[in-house]
């Protein structure tokens, strides 16, 4: 056997501390936050759609007969906010929870393809950053454009 490998039954679990976090809190991490950021996309645009575009011809401004429509977007921001900031900490509990899984710097694990847990964790944290400015971006264009402008 070359040298640099390792008999399966000798090798060790990648992933040594995955028993500390739930598969749903690995997902909700990873992945909580874009998908979330679609469904606030998907909701915003069928409420403009409907506010603005009630028959054939689109309407100049929403408050001929859909007023509601902007405070309703605007709280689906600030609760689509709220909900990629509770992915953000469910990320960063399973990067704390599964931190010390490899020693070595990233560049090293990389390298072995150890500590996948805290990677996700990672990605997870990043990800929300990442959704949370979009969508703190798509609240301030709310505010400063009305929403049948076209």
């Amino acid at each position: 056997m070359p040298s640099g490998l390792i008999p399966y039954s000798l090798a060790r679990n990648p992933a040594q501390h995955a028993d500390r976090v739930s598969t749903w809190m690995l997902l909700y991490g990873a992945i909580g936050s874009g998908i979330i950021w679609a469904g606030h996309l998907m909701l915003n645009f069928a409420l403009v759609v409907h506010a603005c575009y009630p028959g054939r011809i689109p309407l100049e401004r929403a408050d001929s007969g859909a007023g509601w429509a902007w405070p309703l977007i605007l709280g689906l921001d600030f609760v689509t906010l709220l909900l990629i900031a509770s992915v953000f900490l469910v990320a960063w509990r399973t990067w704390q929870r599964t931190g010390n899984e490899s020693e070595g710097h990233h560049y090293h694990l990389m390298e072995k393809g150890e500590g996948r847990t805290r990677f996700l964790g990672i990605v997870g944290m990043a990800f929300s950053v990442m959704f949370f400015l979009i969508t703190i971006t798509d609240t301030i264009t709310l505010a400063m454009v009305p929403i049948c402008a076209w």
